[in-house]
């Protein structure tokens, strides 16, 4: 069919090499050049691609996730040791539960605000928290030796120790306002 000359053997041969050409490019980036792991699916040649091959695009693009995966997982090793960015990376890696926020949209019964929303799924990607911008560079007032101050992700206040809190409306303590996110 392929090599027919009909317009769907040409498409399906141009598809074929370039879902060849996405695996490539996540080898490289996986580090993973000379010679390319061994695949039953990208072994063969492009006329008899994905033949006796059971649930071909599931074969073809575990394949690639696991080699994109691995290339991420060499990038956040290049980021600071403590950083926010490479942290959220490790945890979700490490901790299937991690990633259930996401899966789980909020819903009448979920009890978070939307700032509250927010700073979750910033906290799960390792950005920088929005709440925290007015604050970033502020001393935090503790009991501590060392002075620290809030840093754009929120690490050094969650690692704070005999952190100050301040009353609330409602009789609580709390930190103040633009940290309630955390």
């Amino acid at each position: 069919m392929q090599n027919s000359g009909s317009e769907w053997g040409s498409e399906l041969k141009a598809e074929i090499e370039r879902v060849k050409e996405f695996r490539n490019g996540a080898l490289v980036a996986a580090q993973r050049h000379h010679p390319p792991p061994a695949n039953d699916v990208f072994d063969t040649p492009t006329i008899g691609f994905g033949y006796n091959i059971d649930k071909l695009h599931r074969a073809i693009f575990n394949d690639i996730r696991a080699h994109n995966a691995e290339a991420l997982r060499l990038r956040a090793s290049k980021l600071p040791h403590n950083g926010p960015r490479r942290l959220a990376d490790q945890n979700s890696r490490l901790d299937k539960s991690s990633n259930s926020l996401v899966s789980s949209m909020p819903d009448p019964q979920t009890p978070f605000t939307t700032l509250e929303f927010c700073s979750a799924i910033q906290k799960k990607a390792g950005a920088h928290q929005s709440a925290l911008s007015a604050v970033a560079g502020c001393p935090i007032a503790s009991s501590a030796q060392t002075t620290q101050v809030v840093d754009p992700s929120g690490c050094n206040i969650k690692k704070a120790q005999g952190a100050k809190l301040f009353p609330s409306s409602t009789g609580c303590f709390e930190f103040p306002v633009c940290l309630l996110a955390f």
